[in-house]
């Protein structure tokens, strides 16, 4: 009964740390993994390293180390015993056997995948008091399917692996680390993520997206100034502009260098601008609907697009090349195109079991298009190295 207390405390504590481990005393059907996604300074190497633990509805439990190269579009599954996953009960801080996670150093001990990363200047979705991380007030919820946290939108990389007797240097590369908890990955859902934004729009144009105001076309699909038909995504070629930019729903950060502040970085990213976004069936007292958090961080100010703050989902389209998403509140529009490409699978949770299957890209595509109602250019950019997934009967999600 006390052992029983005391987990049930912890719990409750950590719901205002939504990076540390949550699942203290859960071992039925229940689930925690961490997304590291690292990306080389040359974008040459691309790897999602996904440490987590997995418990089925009968108790029987191990941990693992999940590894996605985003170049070769393979996945090797490290599968480790319950004991040997220790996580700190007091900061975001875990063993597992010779590996070590953290929100800035990795150490890693694997077969084909050896080394040390530091990541800093980590931007960390703002936690308020009824309002602990990407969750919202959903956080607080004990019978949610699967809870989901953002540890940093944005790192930057230090150090080096050897990923398959080759070494790979990640001096000045880019990170970003997310989570998920809970007892299943949802029946369906899309997700996409990328902090590689090109510096300005002719750099954009590389790889066959042209960006120009007179028009765009990727396999086919043109994108002007007068509308938007099926197939398109509308584009009124005015530029980027700063002014005009309204404080709703956008947080200023406080945490690391990249605050208030774009530099250029390796390869022409422009630092300090990242996204992501989801959108999934979420099971709700015997029904369900269709939920969706994003964020864009971009100038120093968070954006932030979730059901719980009001903000309404227009558009879901899924074709065979690409994605397209629109969400907009009172004052913002937020258009998302996605250019897919091809994956490779990945173990997902099912009731605690990783029995599910998802293919995931990191070679996708994203055109991101912020703007106000009245039609001025907060923010508009293309990102690559873009983390994309549509997963399960996504029909249940279009608009």
């Amino acid at each position: 009964m006390f052992a029983r207390m005391m987990h049930a405390w912890q719990r409750w504590r950590v719901t205002w740390y939504p990076e540390r481990f949550q699942g203290w005393g859960k071992t039925r059907r229940y689930f925690e993994g961490w997304y590291f996604k690292l990306v080389s300074p040359d974008e040459g190497t691309a790897l999602a390293v996904i440490p987590g633990i997995a418990f089925d509805e009968n108790g029987e439990g191990h941990s693992f180390v999940q590894v996605l190269d985003g170049r070769r579009n393979t996945a090797a599954y490290h599968r480790f015993p319950v004991e040997a996953f220790q996580p700190s009960k007091d900061q975001f801080a875990l063993q597992l056997g010779q590996n070590s996670f953290s929100r800035t150093a990795m150490q890693l001990d694997l077969p084909d995948l050896k080394g040390a990363i530091q990541l800093s200047q980590s931007v960390p979705w703002p936690v308020r008091p009824f309002s602990p991380g990407i969750m919202g007030w959903y956080a607080f919820v004990p019978f949610m399917e699967c809870y989901h946290g953002i540890v940093s939108m944005d790192s930057v990389l230090q150090g080096n692996l050897t990923l398959q007797g080759k070494d790979v240097p990640f001096d000045g590369g880019r990170g970003y680390l997310e989570k998920d908890w809970g007892r299943s990955f949802p029946s369906s859902w899309i997700w996409m993520q990328s902090n590689h934004f090109s510096q300005n729009r002719e750099e954009a144009s590389e790889g066959g997206l042209e960006t120009r105001g007179e028009g765009r076309r990727e396999g086919g699909l043109e994108n002007r100034g007068e509308g938007r038909r099926e197939g398109e995504l509308e584009t009124h070629g005015e530029g980027k502009r700063e002014g005009g930019i309204q404080e709703h729903n956008q947080i200023s950060s406080q945490h690391g260098a990249l605050s208030g502040t774009q530099f250029e970085g390796q390869s022409g990213v422009q630092q300090g601008v990242s996204f992501k976004a989801s959108v999934a069936r979420i099971p709700w007292l015997g029904n369900a609907f269709v939920g969706f958090i994003g964020g864009l961080w971009v100038g120093g100010k968070l954006y932030r697009f979730t059901t719980y703050t009001g903000a309404k989902l227009t558009k879901v389209a899924v074709h065979d090349g690409h994605v397209e998403i629109c969400i907009q509140d009172r004052t913002h529009r937020l258009t998302v195109h996605a250019v897919r490409s091809d994956g490779a699978e990945l173990v997902s949770p099912v009731q605690g079991l990783m029995a599910g299957r998802v293919s995931e890209s990191m070679s996708a595509r994203l055109r991101i298009r912020l703007t106000l109602h009245n039609g001025a250019v907060v923010f508009e950019g293309e990102g690559r190295n873009a983390g994309l997934e549509v997963a399960g009967p996504y029909q249940e999600l279009l608009t």
